[in-house]
């Protein structure tokens, strides 16, 4: 084993085909990326970013240097050596490879040029007949060939445990190492699980695709069910992942399918391994150090009551305690509304609505009665208590990455002396991809919207009914 990572690594003796560049290329520069992050943050308590690279030199090391001196970019070159070497050994390979000329070299020290190499190099067919010795070369390492059964449902297993394992590990590192929540943990993470559950199945004889994709689900499943029983996440949370995460495990182990097809197991194994598993390490990182400002979203729901809007206001701005909750989105742990007190009227006065894990602190802006209450939120408490076989499981989640910023009750008389009550939130979560996420968000609020309003429409309604029960026995 020494010797082929002496060969392919830093000789650059030999040819290296496009798919085991392209593998081998994207897991050092994943990996180098993940190593530089390490340094930054564990080192010099410092941010490292993708574009850091490109300010190292301008401004990077200009601030900040009563902190960490001279020693951090130091430290960051004495760890690229290794890399140097390698990239430059496996671009050599590829060059001869390809059929050109090796002073092509060079350009792997030139910033940007480098990655345009980088991807012509990943397109360009081979040239030249690789001698017999690549192939023991590209050999991946006996302990691989020992390690999966021959059986398939022993190969399956191992397959899938040994992708759940890295999933768990990764998933941990991003939410209780890193606190992230990001696409690196939702896209990335999902996808290079399927695909190396699938790359490990098909490593000794030819799978079909529904096999390599029965494995991915596989492996996603069984890393699920780890986190729910080692205390790390709640069903509920697993349940909303699991469409975004099943998806791209998919499409993951489709990927492996096609690469098993057009490439043997013993030329991209192990590149191919490397890769997919430092792909989302390296995401993860980058996101952790940018931490961008999550965006605001709105919702807006609405429900007519048959009642006068000043009859309605009373009702809007406090409400009576709120019967136990039917919706079974309610019973899987979602906070719920339970009641509503104020202190005070107009603006700066304080409004307290009562939520199943905590009060929500709603300071009145704006008080229009009986047209429009406006008011921000300044206290926020867990939008959920996490089903969970043990007594008590809070992941890092629960705290800050969904906020409520602001909320209004809109009333429009209607025709008819009726009344058109709009439930208005704004908020924001912290979590990635955005759109996805938000899709389960909104339609949580849209039920806190309709479990708030239909109590005000039946609280506001209740005296009308009342009075024309009382006017009909009164005529009979």
């Amino acid at each position: 084993m020494g010797n082929v990572v002496y060969r392919l690594f830093i000789t650059g003796r030999g040819v290296t085909g496009r798919l085991e560049y392209f593998f081998w290329g994207l897991g050092l520069m994943a990996l180098k990326f993940v190593l530089d992050f390490w340094i930054a943050r564990a080192w010099f308590g410092e941010s490292w970013h993708l574009w850091s690279y490109f300010r190292i030199l301008a401004e990077s090391w200009q601030t900040s240097q009563a902190t960490r001196g001279s020693w951090m970019p130091l430290v960051l070159l004495a760890a690229s050596i290794p890399f140097a070497l390698a990239g430059v050994s496996l671009t050599m390979r590829r060059l001869r490879d390809a059929g050109w000329p090796l002073w092509f070299g060079a350009v792997f020290f030139v910033p940007g040029l480098n990655l345009l190499l980088f991807a012509t190099l990943c397109s360009l067919p081979s040239q030249r007949l690789k001698p017999t010795e690549e192939v023991e070369i590209n050999r991946p390492p006996d302990i691989v060939q020992r390690l999966m059964p021959e059986s398939p449902w022993g190969c399956a297993t191992l397959s899938s445990a040994l992708a759940a394992g890295f999933g768990l590990t990764v998933v941990v590192t991003s939410t209780l190492g890193l606190g992230t929540y990001g696409s690196g943990l939702f896209v990335a993470l999902p996808a290079a699980q399927g695909f190396l559950a699938a790359l490990l199945y098909g490593a000794r004889r030819h799978r079909t695709l529904k096999e390599c994709v029965g494995v991915a689900l596989a492996s996603v499943a069984v890393t699920g069910f780890a986190m729910l029983a080692f205390a790390f996440e709640g069903l509920i949370c697993l349940i909303m992942a699991a469409p975004i995460a099943l998806i791209l495990a998919v499409l993951g182990a489709i990927a492996a399918f096609f690469i098993l097809l057009v490439a043997r197991p013993s030329k991209t194994l192990v590149p191919a391994f490397f890769a997919a598993a430092g792909l989302p390490s390296a995401w993860i990182a980058q996101e952790a150090a940018t931490v961008p400002r999550p965006e605001v979203f709105q919702i807006t729901t609405s429900v007519d009551i048959d009642a006068a809007p000043l009859v309605v206001w009373e009702h809007v701005v406090r409400f009576s305690e709120l019967p136990p909750p039917t919706e079974l989105i309610f019973r899987f742990g979602i906070a719920y509304p339970m009641r509503a007190e104020i202190v005070g009227t107009g603006p700066g006065a304080i409004r307290t609505c009562h939520f199943s894990t905590g009060p929500f602190v709603e300071p009145i802006e704006i008080w229009e009665e009986p047209v429009l209450l406006r008011f921000s939120v300044t206290s926020n408490p867990a939008p959920m208590e996490e089903w969970t076989p043990y007594p008590h499981v809070h992941p890092p989640h629960l705290e800050g990455f969904m906020k409520s910023q602001a909320g209004q009750f809109r009333l429009v008389a209607l025709p008819g002396g009726g009344t058109r009550l709009e439930g208005t939130t704004w908020y924001e979560h912290g979590l990635e991809p955005a759109r996805y996420w938000r899709a389960w968000s909104d339609w949580i609020i849209h039920a806190i919207h309709l479990r708030v309003l239909k109590h005000i429409k039946q609280e506001s309604e209740t005296p009308l009914v009342k009075a024309s029960a009382d006017i009909s026995s009164s005529t009979e």
